[in-house]
Parts: C-alpha cells; sequence; structure tokens
C-alpha cells in the first residue's frame, strides 16, 4: 500500500501539517506514516549523563507527539503508522522517504525559531527527491 510520510516536530504547525497529510492520504487513498527524529547533536560538547537524560525526553516526547498524530488520523478513518529515529534530520528524513511504499513526502515550513530557514528546507527538500526519487511537499 502507497504511503504519504510526513515528518512532525510539534506544535501548531505540526498539526496543520498533520491535517494536511490526513487530507491528502484520504483523497488519495493512501495510509499515512508520521516521523519524528530526535537530534541531539546540540548536546556534541555536553556531558554523557545530560546528554542521556536529555534524549530520553525527547524520546518520550516524540513518543506522545507520534501517538496523538496516529490518533488524529484514526479519528479520520486513516491507517497510520508511526516512526521515531535518531540521529541528524537530513539522513534519517532520506532514510524514512527510501521506502518503496512511500508516494510523497511532507515537509513542514520552518517556524520563525527553527533550525531551518526556508532555503534549506527546499534545498533538502531537493535531495530527498533526488535521492529517494519521491516528490516533497513543504506545507
Amino acid at each position: 500500500m502507497a504511503k504519504i510520510l510526513c515528518a512532525i516536530r510539534g506544535g501548531n504547525e505540526s498539526q496543520r501539517l498533520q491535517d494536511i497529510g490526513i487530507d491528502l492520504a484520504k483523497e488519495r487513498g493512501e495510509g499515512i506514516v508520521f516521523l519524528y527524529v530526535v537530534n541531539t547533536e546540540f548536546l556534541a560538547t555536553a556531558s554523557s549523563a545530560l546528554r542521556e537524560s536529555v534524549t530520553n525526553e525527547m524520546e518520550k516526547l516524540g513518543d506522545f507527539l507520534l501517538l496523538m498524530a496516529q490518533e488524529r488520523a484514526k479519528r479520520q478513518g486513516i491507517v497510520a503508522e508511526t516512526i521515531l529515529r535518531h540521529g541528524y534530520l537530513q539522513e534519517e528524513f532520506e532514510a524514512a522517504a527510501g521506502d518503496p511504499n512511500i508516494s510523497i513526502v511532507l515537509l513542514g515550513k520552518p517556524g520563525e525559531e527553527g533550525n531551518f530557514s526556508m532555503e534549506s528546507l527546499e534545498q533538502a527538500a531537493a535531495e530527498i527527491e533526488e535521492k529517494c526519487k519521491v516528490k516533497v511537499l513543504i506545507c
């Protein structure tokens, strides 16, 4: 079954992206996969105890956000899977998008306080499209 890959991060913009993904899944008769990436590269210089503690908390947050997204889809009659990955965002997006069942990838627009600029997000999307041979939409 073809599936839409929807990368989530939490917050209102992420819920808006989830709604877009769920609506698109309904239109296309596809399933949806919600992806959350735990990225702790910003802790490179922190102690191992701090890295472990923050990673555990980010995992819990990711699990919660994925569960909520899955429930939102279920209420709309859409089968949703979830993936929680660890690592660099670009690499993990590409790894997930490389699944041959993924028909389209949805990425959220960068927030005002986000790590990505629109330009860098567009570049990341182009790289995913080229490497994975899948359409990427920035919503």
